[in-house]
């Protein structure tokens, strides 16, 4: 069954009427997309502070990374053992 000019048209006007709709999903993901590429340069240059603070030898190497991750509101729990870590279990010890 052949299209009619006036099933066209109205085909065509339906199209044209969801635009707008598309436009703010896609200046929505947009944004969101660019939020995801800063959280993750953020952590890759915490992690990248850590592996330099482990390298000089700083007490508490990883706190580059704890505060990002709080930054972003994914903050770790609380440590459960106090620095540096002396009275921790070690590998196949109470756990």
């Amino acid at each position: 069954m052949p299209f009619h000019k006036t099933e066209t048209v109205s085909a065509v006007l339906t199209a044209l009427d969801d635009i707008p709709d598309l436009c703010d999903d896609l200046e929505r993901l947009r944004d969101h997309v660019a939020s995801i590429r800063l959280h993750h340069a953020n952590l890759k240059a915490a992690v990248l502070a850590s592996l330099n603070a482990h390298h000089e030898g700083e007490d508490d190497p990883f706190w580059y990374v704890r505060d990002e991750l709080a930054n972003q509101g994914d903050a770790p729990p609380p440590l459960r053992y106090p620095r540096p870590y002396t009275d921790a279990p070690t590998r196949g010890e109470g756990r």
